[in-house]
């Protein structure tokens, strides 16, 4: 699954069972349409360009529920569209209090930032942390709002989940070319390997009917006792590979030389690539 990541464009969520809380936070956060069309009107009357509020940066869901928020948190993440930031009340009857829906959303994307909004003081932040770990993740925004501080931990929270999503990014993209570039040098080490295979299992071989044959022509030779040694020694010299082991075991030991310098040279290549790409190759 890919995630886009739009420059400077934010994705929030608000998780609270009063509607009143989400248009609240839409008058914050998003521009006042009406307003928008007074600065368009006074532009053309007077002949100058307004300056529009950069709010339109923020896209704002809304879930009722705890278990409603972490749905809309794996939709996101499926659709690769993720939330830069969450606000979660943290009274929510039926269902879910606030620090349960949090400890099911960050299960699903534990990069997500969240602000718990509470007008009560129903847990002590140390019974908080407790559930949820000391971790620069999380804030508290008391009720009622003030409208400064809502867009300063908007902006600033939003821009900071962006930036720990873009270095995943990074890292996981950096990490798949080193793995790449790994499975490309272990490669080019395959023919060599198997010809240093071929080469031992055929001198293995060779030696093995070498030292037979060897064995077999010195008992003949030094037999004193047989009446048909000279024969038998005629026969076996006949019959013995040994002119034949004289010019192959050149070949495989040239080929086996040739495969050795081939791994050696791909693995000391690989060695200074990754200590220093300026060190000389020897």
């Amino acid at each position: 699954m890919s995630t886009h990541i739009e420059p400077g464009h934010y994705r929030l969520l608000v998780v609270d069972d009063n509607r009143a809380i989400h248009e609240d936070f839409r008058k914050i956060l998003t521009p006042d349409l009406e307003l928008k069309q007074l600065n368009e009107i006074e532009a053309d009357l007077f002949g100058k360009t307004i300056e529009v509020s950069p709010l339109q940066d923020f896209d704002i869901d809304s879930a009722f529920q705890g278990e409603e928020g972490l749905s809309c948190v794996q939709n996101a993440l499926n659709e690769g569209r993720p939330y830069s930031l969450a606000f979660i009340d943290m009274r929510m009857p039926p269902g879910w209090n606030g620090i349960e829906t949090i400890e099911h959303i960050w299960e699903v994307d534990p990069q997500l930032q969240i602000v718990i909004c509470s007008a009560y003081s129903d847990h002590s932040w140390a019974e908080i942390s407790q559930r949820l770990g000391h971790n620069d993740r999380l804030l508290i925004l008391k009720k009622p709002f003030d409208n400064v501080e809502i867009l300063q931990m908007a902006y600033a929270m939003s821009n900071k989940c962006e930036l720990a999503r873009k270095q995943i990014l990074w890292q996981q993209s950096n990490l798949a070319s080193k793995t790449g570039k790994l499975d490309s040098d272990d490669s080019k080490l395959l023919a060599p390997i198997e010809d240093i295979r071929e080469s031992v299992k055929i001198l293995q071989t060779t030696f093995e009917k070498f030292n037979t044959q060897f064995n077999q022509l010195r008992t003949a030779l030094t037999d004193q006792s047989s009446l048909n040694s000279d024969q038998t020694i005629r026969e076996l010299l006949k019959t013995t590979d040994f002119p034949e082991f004289g010019q192959s075991i050149p070949d495989v030991f040239q080929r086996l030389h040739l495969a050795l310098k081939k791994v050696k040279t791909g693995s000391d290549t690989t060695a200074a690539k990754d200590d220093n790409p300026n060190k000389p190759v020897h």
